[in-house]
């Protein structure tokens, strides 16, 4: 805040740098002195400034009878006031603490989006496998339970046809336990044909691992949209 010169203000002023230049001796008052010196040839001085040189005065010459205490609100009346803008310094931030924020504002995305999509993606998900799993194991064995027995019966009716004599019986039995051998075979070749056909299936859901699906397995918004959209809240909320 400026405060524009009068008569009694450059008095004082002059009053104040005469006994200063005469008793002043400290860092304090030498300091005060070139702050009123800066003064000289302007038509105001700072409100700061004309505050301290008042104090000067009124702790200084209180001995002497001749000067009375000066007092601020008397001595600025009639005086134009004026008020300085201040520009503010703009401080540039440190690289590492920039880095630092982005890196602590991902991980919080991070954790918001995972919040958002667990009770949506996850469980019914981890269910569904579950069951799913539970149920191909059940149907596997099912499946080699009756392919084995339609084999036994099949090879031990053809045995019927080729066998005669005292062990027909036992050759039919053998025969139907060949029938059993092939089936079991034939069961294990396409548990393996069905192994391969899921990892295939499995590398082309990898290949797509974007791509977010909700409870159902339906495909959804991608998963990457969805971590900028979490991500603009996270900033939202921060400012």
């Amino acid at each position: 805040m400026e405060i524009d010169k009068t008569q009694e203000i450059s008095d004082c002023l002059q009053k104040a740098k005469s006994h200063l230049v005469k008793y002043g001796t400290s860092a304090v008052e030498s300091s005060l002195r070139v702050q009123i010196e800066q003064f000289d040839n302007e038509d105001f001085v700072t409100f700061e400034v004309l505050k301290r040189v008042i104090e000067y005065l009124n702790n200084n010459t209180s001995d002497d009878k001749s000067s009375s205490k000066t007092y601020l609100h008397k001595l600025v009346k009639g005086s134009k006031i004026r008020l300085t803008k201040q520009t503010p310094t703009i401080t540039k931030k440190d690289p590492k603490w920039l880095k630092l924020t982005e890196q602590l504002k991902k991980k919080m995305a991070d954790e918001e989006y995972s919040k958002m999509v667990k009770n949506v993606v996850g469980r019914p998900r981890d269910e569904r496998e579950a069951i799913n799993s539970y149920k191909g194991q059940l149907g596997v064995g099912l499946d080699l339970v009756v392919t084995m027995a339609t084999m036994f019966i099949l090879f031990f009716t053809i045995s019927q046809y080729i066998f005669e004599g005292e062990n027909k019986t036992q050759n039919q039995m053998l025969f139907g336990l060949f029938g059993l051998i092939v089936g079991l075979l034939i069961d294990a070749i396409l548990v393996i044909v069905r192994g391969e056909k899921y990892d295939i299936i499995g590398k082309q859901q990898l290949t797509h691992k974007n791509i977010a699906t909700n409870a159902y397995g339906i495909e959804t918004v991608p998963l990457e949209i969805r971590k900028k959209l979490a991500q603009a809240r996270t900033q939202k909320k921060n400012d």
